[in-house]
């Protein structure tokens, strides 16, 4: 049986391509997937989270962000074109600050990757 380690990651790049609109619909606790993208253009190693929504939602999945680079260098050797299955561990932001503005909206991700040691 091969030996995991759980692995806790906020996901990046939230404020981008409308991801807000789709965050404010996540609950927490919805099932992610983590796709690789070796041909991405910033990033050879980019991991993009994907999030799947129940039957009854206006959309199956969708895309609300990458792995932060470091660790996407880390786990991207042990996808192999693979994808990784996790889910939302919790959703953050969406406050008001005292400037009155809304924090964007985020969330933090848990995974089961292979571990090395």
């Amino acid at each position: 049986m091969m030996k995991t380690k759980t692995l806790f990651s906020k996901v990046v790049g939230v404020t981008f391509e409308g991801r807000q609109k789709i965050l404010a619909q996540m609950q927490g606790f919805e099932i992610i997937q983590l796709r690789p993208e070796p041909d991405n253009k910033y990033d050879g190693n980019a991991i993009a989270v994907w999030v799947a929504f129940p039957p009854e939602a206006q959309m199956e999945t969708a895309h609300i962000g990458y792995i932060p680079k470091e660790l996407a260098s880390e786990i991207a050797p042990h996808m192999d074109g693979e994808f990784f299955i996790g889910e939302v561990d919790h959703m953050i932001g969406g406050f008001q600050t005292r400037e009155g503005e809304n924090a964007s909206l985020g969330c933090v991700i848990r995974v089961e990757i292979p571990d090395d040691e």
